[in-house]
């Protein structure tokens, strides 16, 4: 039996991905960012069915959300016995993820005018 894919975001949750990805985000970091944004605190098997990625891909997604800072992980005892389960929650808000994406494109942005300003230097000097 194959499995279908049905929608898993709607028209906003999907533009919000697209200018995440945009502005330099992975697109499953994308993905899993925009569904933690409208959920308190979720485990990745609730992120996975919700977001249609993989076991292994929301491992890695998370993992560079929480060295970011942006995420936070809990761990769940099940009782005596077998590994504790994960629980994550965004511990910045959305705004502040937004203000540092706009941070570091700024950032690139005033690189790239120092660049072409040394590249024009160099290009007055040699045609002098």
């Amino acid at each position: 039996m194959k499995k279908t894919e049905e929608p898993v975001f709607d028209k906003n949750e999907k533009e919000t991905v697209r200018l995440l990805i945009n502005l330099g985000l992975p697109k499953n970091v994308a993905k899993i960012l925009v569904f933690l944004f409208g959920v308190k605190e979720t485990i990745p098997v609730i992120i996975e069915r919700n977001v249609n990625l993989r076991q292994p891909e929301v491992s890695v997604a998370l993992k560079k959300l929480e060295e970011k800072g942006w995420v936070e992980k809990r761990n769940i005892k099940r009782g005596t016995k077998g590994r504790p389960l994960s629980s994550y929650k965004l511990s910045v808000s959305p705004e502040k993820i937004i203000d540092f994406l706009e941070e570091k494109k700024e950032d690139e942005i005033n690189r790239i005018k120092e660049n072409v300003e040394k590249l024009r230097e160099k290009v007055k000097i040699t045609s002098q």
